[in-house]
């Protein structure tokens, strides 16, 4: 059954699925900013399609903080792409 939160949910990770996916096809490099933490929390979320309760059981880490670790990584990656961006107009 869906509900409102898990199609808003599901829309929000098709969003920054292919926001992952614009920023690697304009080969910008985010490897110097995004800690190889983050880099493997948002393969797991993203691309291994994990929830975030199965990672943080995976890791043996709590919930919330991978949460917070998958939010930093997009709010870095959000930040160097919108720098890009503004640089190549």
């Amino acid at each position: 059954l869906m509900t409102a939160k898990n199609i808003a949910f599901s829309i929000y990770k098709i969003a920054c699925w292919i926001f992952l996916s614009r920023i690697l096809a304009n080969k910008i490099c985010i490897a110097q900013e995004v800690t190889n933490r983050q880099t493997a929390l948002l393969r797991l979320y993203f691309y291994k399609g994990m929830s975030q309760q199965a990672i943080a059981q995976k890791l043996g880490i709590g919930r919330r903080s991978v949460g917070n670790c998958i939010e930093g990584a997009l709010k870095k990656i959000k930040k160097i792409f919108q720098k890009s961006t503004s640089q190549a107009a």
